[in-house]
């Protein structure tokens, strides 16, 4: 059973890879712009299934297979900071961790 599930999971993320890339040929032969977003949505067993649908088949939203953007200028570190002060969440203002 999981020989063949890694299977159709290896046919599965081939496919998704010939597809990207003929998508890319096609965008730089025409010069049009394709955006195509990598989702998933956890199946019962707890296992990620990718997908290009914005959908489930029970039409529940799939969720990002890409980070989040990370920025190194945090405009609102500030802000948490005061918020953290406000509720003693700073490390600061808790007890030490006994190991």
């Amino acid at each position: 059973d999981v020989k063949q599930s890694n299977r159709k999971q290896n046919n599965v993320l081939a496919n998704l890879h010939a597809v990207c890339t003929l998508l890319l040929l096609l965008q730089k032969k025409r010069n049009i712009i394709i955006k195509m977003y990598l989702m998933y949505d956890v199946n019962e067993n707890g296992e990620r299934l990718y997908t290009l649908k914005k959908h489930n088949v029970a039409g529940t939203p799939t969720q990002s297979a890409h980070p989040a953007r990370f920025s190194p200028e945090d405009k609102y570190s500030r802000y948490r900071i005061i918020i953290k002060k406000r509720f003693g969440l700073l490390l600061t203002q808790k007890p030490e961790p006994i190991y």
